[in-house]
């Protein structure tokens, strides 16, 4: 149920929101004020799975020189994963600082300096 009082308020909103030179787009009971605005588009992460470079980070974080380790490849595509370890792995341990190789079941990392 709708009062009068709800469509005087409303009138007053949208004169307020055309006199400060806003955009915008009210429907109310049938009647539409303003233009329609399209969403904006959502933007898009550089990886694939936003949950992939915590992951590779966690598992070789903690590699001391000449350390390797596995990183398993789960649901992530192999070019994926081999992105996210190289990307995590120069900024763990620095650009050179690292050899990583495809396996079958993920990549190989082994630190080297």
């Amino acid at each position: 149920m709708s009062l009068e009082i709800h469509r005087t308020a409303l009138l007053k909103a949208v004169a307020l929101l055309k006199a400060s030179g806003a955009k915008f787009h009210v429907q109310y009971e049938g009647e539409e004020w303003g233009a329609v605005i399209a969403p904006p588009k959502p933007k898009r992460s550089a990886h694939v799975n936003i949950g992939i470079s915590d992951y590779t980070r966690l598992i070789m974080e903690g590699l001391a020189i000449g350390d390797s380790v596995l990183v398993p490849m789960q649901n992530w595509p192999l070019d994926a994963l081999h992105s996210s370890v190289a990307n995590q792995a120069g900024r763990l341990f620095g650009p050179g600082a690292y050899i990583s190789a495809r396996v079958p079941t993920g990549i190989e990392v082994l630190r080297i300096s």
